[in-house]
This record gives structure tokens, sequence and C-alpha cells, in this order.
């Protein structure tokens, strides 16, 4: 909800920034209860009608919303709780390597989309985020079966260590190429493409 206001250049009606203005004679009073109202009409359809109706007499929208994330952020701690321990017991297990990354890319997003990662111009985020897809990619070489221990130590050799879907793009391309070795006697099967990868990165 906050990237669709942010979009639309009005997440400042819901975080406060954009006030009230103190006059309600001006054209800018006009404007801004123009847009509040639009902002409670887009919060009010986004909320089922029980819920709507408990908040549909408070006149600002950044009240209409304060109320919503008091209501619903414990209910929010308990589902990220749960979508943690999804993600923490995630193993390959009988999956292919495609189901299992998309199951943990899956968690990630919804993840992601509950907490979002704060912006700000002095590089904070930049690294935090980074640190956040290392912690993906270790999770995901982890989970992986026996057969890739030789792929994920030649990934985790890496520097940087590769975003996750570039960590599974390679092990793709190694799989792609330990199938032409079984059917080519004399080559290699060791982890071409993965090696290459290091090679390239050192």
């Amino acid at each position: 909800m906050t990237m669709a206001l942010n979009a639309k250049n009005k997440e400042g009606f819901i975080n406060g920034a954009i006030k009230r203005p103190e006059s309600t004679s001006t054209i800018e009073y006009q404007q801004w209860t123009h847009c509040n109202n639009l902002v409670k009409s887009w919060l009010l359809n986004f909320v089922s009608k029980d819920i709507g109706a408990s908040v549909i007499y408070n006149n600002v929208a950044a009240d209409i919303w304060s109320e919503l994330k008091e209501r619903f952020s414990h209910t929010n701690s308990v589902h990220l709780f749960h979508i943690e321990q999804e993600i923490h017991g995630s193993v390959q297990g009988n999956l292919n390597i495609g189901a299992y990354y998309t199951k943990l890319k899956s968690f990630w997003d919804e993840c992601d989309a509950m907490c979002a990662l704060p912006t700000c111009a002095c590089g904070a985020a930049k690294e935090l985020m980074q640190f956040q897809q290392s912690q993906k990619t270790i999770k995901f070489l982890m989970g992986l079966n026996e057969s890739y221990t030789a792929v994920r130590g030649q990934l985790l050799l890496m520097d940087p260590l590769p975003a996750v879907n570039k960590a599974f793009s390679l092990i793709i391309q190694d799989e792609k190429q330990r199938a032409v070795s079984i059917h080519a006697p004399g080559r290699s099967s060791v982890t071409d493409a993965a090696s290459f990868a290091v090679r390239d990165n050192m």
C-alpha cells in the first residue's frame, strides 16, 4: 500500500509529512482536502467493510493509517515470525533446484513487502541491502542437497558473494555442464561454471 501511495506522490498524507493548512479559505486547503479524501478512499477500499466502518469517521487519512497500523502491527509480527520460520526451515529435499529457489524467493518477497528497507542518502541502506542479499545467498546454499557440495564451495569462495539469483543461475549452468560431461568421456565434471565465475571475481 505504501508503495502505491509513494508512486502516486501521496505518501505524505499517511506519514504526516503533508500537514493540513491552518486556513480553510485557501486554495492550498482545498487541494489538501481533495487529496486527503482521495487517500482516505484508497485506504477504506483496501480493508474489509467491517474494518473500514470502524475508522470511516476519522477525517484525516494519516489518523486512519495510524490506527490501522497500530491495530494490525501485532498480527504482522506473528505473520512475519511464521515466514521467518519457513525460510530457516527450508531445504531442497525432494525439490528440484528451480522449485527450491522459487519456494525461498516467495517467502523472501513476502518478508520484504512487510519489512521494507529504509531509504537514505548516507549509503547505510545500500550496505544493509548488500548484507541482506548475502544472507539470502548463504541460506539458499545451506539448504542445497549434498550433490551440490562442490559448486557450493566454489560459490562461497567468490568475493563478493553473488546475489542469490546469480548463485541460482551459476548452479543451473553447473548442472548443464555436468550433464554434458556425463555424455562426453574424458571431460571433467568439476564445477566449471562456478570455477570460471570465481576466477572472474579474483
